[in-house]
């Protein structure tokens, strides 16, 4: 940004796709920072509850993908054990969480355009 003087308003176009794109560098940090924190304390909570059940996740994304902790912790959550397929293959992983999302929708979990797999 050789032409543009911190707060200053742009006087030229070169100077404001320059301010544009600065600005939008400075709101893609933060927007990364922010994901970053929710994760960890998502993970965290996630953590405090599966404890109990003495399972733990290190990669909240990773680790929910198989749907086993996704259905332990909606166990410990609700205190109703839930069927879940005992296989490491694909279609299995994507039952356990379609186990999952169909707990929470009889819940009346409001769950928008959300499919086993985009988990």
């Amino acid at each position: 940004m050789a032409g543009f003087i911190p707060g200053l308003l742009p006087t030229n176009h070169s100077q404001e796709k320059e301010f544009a794109q600065a600005y939008e560098d400075v709101l893609e940090r933060y927007k990364d920072e922010r994901d970053r924190v929710q994760k960890k304390t998502f993970t965290k909570w996630v953590n405090k509850h599966l404890i109990k059940v003495r399972k733990h996740i290190s990669d909240l994304y990773e680790d929910l993908r198989d749907g086993h902790n996704l259905i332990s912790l909606l166990e410990v959550l609700s205190g109703v054990t839930l069927p879940r397929e005992k296989g490491r293959m694909r279609f299995h992983r994507l039952q356990n969480v379609q186990i999952a999302l169909d707990f929470l929708k009889q819940r009346q979990v409001k769950l928008v355009n959300i499919r086993s797999d985009d988990i």
